[in-house]
């Protein structure tokens, strides 16, 4: 581990795993309209919990981002 260290801060790099979790939208809704879209994004953003979490473009999925074993 410090060799590890070592050669990252001699070159000045960092070390991390991105990690990704892919959650089907509960309140997606098959065909829907662009009034529907926007009410279910307005949704999401209004009960959104955490600063790491996104609503795929067609509503259907929403990602969760997280780093981790970051050296």
């Amino acid at each position: 581990m410090k060799d590890d260290l070592s050669l990252l801060e001699r070159f000045n790099l960092m070390d991390y795993s991105l990690l990704l979790c892919v959650d089907e939208n509960p309140k997606w809704i098959k065909n829907m309209d662009g009034r529907e879209r926007e009410w279910i994004e307005q949704y999401f953003r209004s009960n959104q919990k955490t600063r790491h979490t996104f609503l795929s473009r067609g509503c259907r999925f929403i990602y969760h981002l997280s780093i981790i074993d970051y050296l």
